[in-house]
């Protein structure tokens, strides 16, 4: 299976590359949009920003404003503005996806790996249908089951990318507690934590276990996530609550959590031991 071009990435390059144009011009958004007919400072903000699709004729007349008459690089930047107009797969639940997770999933679907660490419940790209089902009705108790079962489909859609063959690396970290939480009974307990051991045997994941005789460690702040992508895009970190989440994506910030994760995973048992708490656990 191919990899499916996610067009939030593409927006987000295209973000990018319109706002270097635009400075390398020197000009600040007043500027440029004096210039332009139809097309305000806060749109110009909102598409460098990646916050709203753009027309192709639009970016036509920034790349004019901008001076830039490579005849090459318009034409690649136009097909980049076409390609981010593009549906992605996740738009058809639209109704299950809580604020700003489509952003989330855009840059999952062309991740080429994911550094993940949780510290209440199994990620949801882990998690066996049956577990994400009461893992979601606690979240959102006002849902109905309807509700309910939509977002169950949208996650079990997610968990496709580990069947890729060129998925992402994921390298994922669990505080113990997280194994022995019976989350619904201890039934769907035990076939999720099957479902680690099974998913343990793909050769793009990694799953290790940060043990409770730790103590206190770098990531006792909550779960997040590093989304890497390939350059030139940067990568993001993804901090998730119940409303949305947060992104950052400064060198400093990314940075930072990064080595937060190279530090819980010299602190966590090895893919070895981690595999053999969890098959103790599960009773095999």
């Amino acid at each position: 299976m191919a990899t499916p071009q996610s067009p939030t990435v593409r927006r987000r390059r295209l973000g990018h590359e319109l706002r270097e144009l635009r400075e390398r011009a020197g000009l600040t958004l007043d500027e440029a949009a004096a210039q332009l007919e139809d097309i305000s400072a806060a749109k110009i903000s909102r598409i460098e920003t990646a916050k709203v699709s753009v027309r192709p004729r639009d970016v036509e007349a920034l790349l004019d404003v901008y001076g830039l008459h490579d005849t090459q690089r318009r034409a690649n930047l136009v097909t980049l503005t076409r390609e981010s107009r593009q549906r992605g797969w996740w738009e058809q639940f639209s109704d299950a996806m809580s604020p700003l997770q489509d952003l989330h999933i855009g840059l999952e679907a062309e991740a080429v790996s994911i550094r993940m660490f949780s510290t209440q419940v199994i990620n949801g790209l882990l998690q066996t249908e049956a577990y994400a089902r009461e893992v979601l009705k606690t979240i959102w108790t006002s849902d109905p089951p309807v509700r309910i079962e939509r977002r169950v489909q949208f996650r079990m859609a997610r968990q496709k990318i580990l069947e890729r063959q060129d998925g992402p690396q994921i390298r994922c970290i669990l505080e113990e507690k997280v194994l022995d939480r019976p989350v619904g009974s201890y039934e769907i307990l035990r076939a999720q934590l099957r479902r680690l051991v099974d998913l343990a045997d793909l050769p793009n994941v990694t799953i290790r276990v940060l043990p409770h005789s730790i103590g206190a460690h770098p990531g006792i702040d909550g779960s997040f996530w590093i989304v890497d992508l390939a350059p030139p895009d940067p990568s993001v970190v993804y901090v998730e609550y119940r409303a949305g989440g947060a992104y950052m994506e400064h060198e400093e910030e990314v940075n930072l959590y990064s080595d937060i994760f190279m530090r819980l995973e010299d602190a966590a048992m090895t893919a070895e031991q981690s595999l053999e708490l969890i098959r103790e656990l599960w009773g095999k």
